[in-house]
């Protein structure tokens, strides 16, 4: 069985950095390998407070009780919980960004996101940390929770996710995209990066009994900090 990297856990909490390429609730294809399916195991009333995308890594908040659910998500109601995540993107973003654009799910793919006037409201801002040629990596502060939000809002102003098959310019990163004069080894060249280069790394919210302020932060994972070696030696 697969083994969560709790981040943090108290009688109430439960802290997880979730790796890349595992659910966050399960499908009808995947009933055994989610976040949730794991927890039920070990804590029969536990609850998700949100979710992630399969390929995105990082912080998710759970309670090992569901009665405490309601009132973590009344924080997310209103805003009140502080997410932060950390994105590497295409181009060259401002420095500081808002975009307020309501999304939708797209008419013409099933599970595809869309902006649209008649979409929920949504609110994304960013920072810009480092420039690396044709390629950014953002600090990014999700002010709503709708699904895909920022891959959907990255790529309506023009900078989508390095890698996002969905709704970027490439399903794959290949280090000989920047490196000069790149040489395989073997027959083909393996993909540096094959997943979402999105990281859920931060989180700031209320216990629920305690109501002390916490705050936690996820290690950004290996494949990320890979393509940002990588992206600060061949593409400056």
């Amino acid at each position: 069985m697969y083994k969560l990297n709790m981040i943090y856990e108290d009688e109430v909490l439960l802290v997880i950095n979730k790796a890349p390429g595992l659910l966050s609730l399960p499908d009808r294809f995947n009933d055994d390998s989610s976040v949730f399916t794991i927890l039920r195991k070990q804590y029969p009333e536990a609850a998700l407070c949100h979710r992630i995308d399969r390929d995105t890594s990082g912080i998710l908040l759970a309670v090992k009780d569901k009665k405490h659910l309601p009132n973590i998500a009344q924080q997310f109601e209103s805003r009140s919980i502080e997410k932060v995540y950390l994105a590497i993107v295409d181009g060259t973003p401002p420095e500081d960004g808002r975009i307020d654009l309501p999304i939708v799910e797209s008419t013409s793919k099933r599970g595809k996101m869309m902006t649209a006037k008649k979409g929920m409201d949504s609110l994304t801002t960013f920072t810009s940390l480092d420039h690396f040629g044709k390629f950014s990596l953002l600090k990014i502060h999700l002010h709503t929770g709708r699904q895909h939000q920022i891959r959907v809002h990255m790529a309506a102003i023009g900078h989508p996710l390095m890698v996002d098959r969905l709704y970027g310019r490439r399903s794959e990163f290949f280090l000989s995209e920047i490196k000069r004069k790149y040489r395989r080894s073997g027959d083909s060249e393996r993909p540096l990066m094959a997943r979402h280069t999105l990281h859920a790394s931060s989180i700031r919210f209320q216990h629920p009994e305690s109501k002390e302020e916490l705050f936690f932060e996820a290690e950004l994972p290996k494949d990320m900090r890979a393509v940002l070696n990588q992206l600060k030696k061949n593409a400056r």
